[in-house]
């Protein structure tokens, strides 16, 4: 037995002979340098997005790039939170303020749909399609039962539109987990019929997966046809498709 493992009555020894006072002192700088680095990466990618517009916009335009991120910001109503600001221009504030998070609140709560369940260790590649329907019934509770308190009424319309997104992507949960894979199997063979891939192109604005499905027309004058697309065998991406998304995880998350 060495004599750093073991006191001579038996009580254990601390190697590194700090003690457990500046152990800890050390420990928890550690932990908010660590914290630091994570606000940090964010904070230097966005100062560097801002340094490399500025630059586009000096060099393709010669105007001023400070007076145009200016205009970003007042157009997306963020001088409403001045108090100086009054008057007229806190009015056009206001509606550019309330535009900005209608259109950005989507995107958030879109995004966080999909961060969260690649925390649970889950794709969730159906954030579009929980969102448009869980906003289309949010509006159709939010325009109906005029008589309502507005609170309650909103608050209502939250929990619908939440609920009806969760219960499109709950669709797919049941078809992973499902005992009745026959099923499932024509469910999937219709999702991915000629019919539906030949309507998705012009809601989805996306290229159909059925090869034999008809392009659109729009697709076929405007679209960029990939003409030697990447492929890759089921196989390989069964063989490491844990892997790729752990990996992911730990880089995106």
């Amino acid at each position: 037995m060495s004599d750093i493992d073991a006191e001579p009555g038996g009580a254990p020894v601390d190697p590194s002979g700090l003690g457990p006072e500046v152990k800890q002192s050390i420990l928890d700088r550690y932990d908010v340098a660590q914290k630091a680095g994570g606000l940090a990466a964010p904070v230097l990618t966005a100062l560097l997005a801002f340094f490399v517009g500025g630059l586009v916009v000096l060099i393709t335009t010669g105007k001023n790039p400070l007076a145009t991120y200016r205009a970003i910001f007042e157009g997306a109503g963020f001088n409403w939170f001045f108090p100086w600001v009054s008057g007229a221009a806190r009015t056009s504030a206001s509606l550019n303020l309330q535009q900005t998070l209608i259109i950005t609140t989507t995107l958030i709560l879109t995004g966080l749909a999909v961060a969260f369940a690649f925390r649970c260790g889950l794709f969730n590649i159906g954030g579009q399609g929980q969102y448009l329907v869980g906003a289309i019934l949010a509006v159709w509770v939010g325009s109906s039962f005029e008589g309502l308190n507005p609170f309650i009424h909103v608050v209502i319309s939250i929990v619908a539109g939440a609920l009806c997104g969760a219960l499109w992507a709950g669709i797919a949960g049941i078809l992973k987990g499902t005992k009745h894979a026959a099923e499932a199997r024509k469910l999937i063979d219709f999702l991915t019929g000629i019919t539906v891939q030949e309507d998705l192109q012009l809601n989805m604005f996306v290229f159909p997966a059925n090869t034999k499905a008809t392009l659109a027309k729009a697709f076929v004058d405007f679209a960029a046809q990939p003409a030697d697309p990447l492929t890759m065998s089921p196989a390989a991406i069964a063989a490491d498709r844990e892997t790729w998304i752990d990996e992911w995880t730990k880089t995106v998350l």
